[in-house]
């Protein structure tokens, strides 16, 4: 009897996970979302060292260009969940961006 419910089970169970990948999502920032994201991963690849100014100098980049980017998105035509995504995305960079120059600045005393 269980050798004939393990492959029902097995198909259900992998339904399910299917499901959960479907994202259901409304927001007209995910792709902008998903390209910052995997954008952001390779640079994090690529600059290993993790207080470097090199790094820190590329990463503030990489923030500014996306602050740049975001007006030219029409936040008045988003429903609300792309606007409340739209908020926090922002937020989100501009937060990164002060960490970068606070580290900076604490970098740069640590040196004198």
């Amino acid at each position: 009897m269980i050798h004939r419910i393990a492959p029902a089970l097995a198909l259900l169970a992998s339904s399910c996970l299917w499901a959960a990948d479907v994202d259901e999502s409304r927001s007209e920032m995910r792709t902008s979302i998903e390209r910052y994201t995997a954008d952001r991963t390779s640079l994090m690849r690529a600059y290993t060292v993790d207080r470097s100014p090199g790094r820190r100098e590329r990463m503030a980049k990489f923030y500014r260009e996306w602050l740049e980017e975001l007006p030219k998105l029409n936040f008045d035509a988003m429903g609300q969940d792309g606007r409340v995504d739209y908020l926090l995305f922002r937020n989100h960079l501009q937060h990164e961006l002060r960490q970068l120059e606070l580290q900076s600045k604490l970098e740069g005393r640590r040196r004198r």
